[in-house]
């Protein structure tokens, strides 16, 4: 397969369709989790990993299962960090260049430094591979947070 700029952004556009389902799994998981008279500590425009701290920050009082409530911290710094992985991919710069794609690689530039006000750019080289990982590594997440949220909704059908 020939490396080329459509490539890189149809990829990039299916790992952000990915990454919207796993936002939308997370908010109905949080919601279906949390006690009816606890107060939700998330908002509707909060990122993914501030969802994710949500529940890592949760009691066991605060849920409607202790079971579930478990197995997502088991993951969840996996997620906060697939979530940093991904906003860099999509926020940062992308490099096309024509040898780089002849080469099979492309380029991003991460910038940092910016609150200590010393703007610094990294050129960090990547393959097709390393988004089609990140896709799959969406994917996967998806399916672990997808599974809790079925047991999470058994589990309050079974008791009422």
């Amino acid at each position: 397969m020939k490396l080329t700029q459509k490539l890189v952004f149809e990829m990039l556009g299916r790992i952000t369709v990915f990454y919207a389902t796993l936002d939308l799994l997370v908010s109905k998981l949080y919601l279906e989790l949390i006690l009816s008279d606890k107060a939700s500590n998330v908002n509707d425009t909060d990122l993914l990993p501030t969802k994710f701290k949500a529940l890592k920050s949760l009691k066991e009082t605060d849920v409607v299962s202790v079971v579930a409530l478990d197995e997502i911290k088991m993951f969840a710094d996996d997620a906060i960090s697939l979530a940093k992985t991904r906003n860099r991919f999509l926020h940062d710069q992308w490099v096309f260049n024509p040898n780089d794609l002849a080469a099979g690689e492309i380029r991003r530039i991460k910038l940092s430094g910016i609150k200590e006000r010393m703007l610094k750019t990294e050129s960090c080289t990547h393959s097709y591979q390393d988004l089609e990982d990140l896709l799959k590594n969406l994917g996967e997440m998806q399916e672990k947070v997808g599974k809790v949220l079925e047991d999470v909704t058994a589990h309050k059908k079974a008791l009422s």
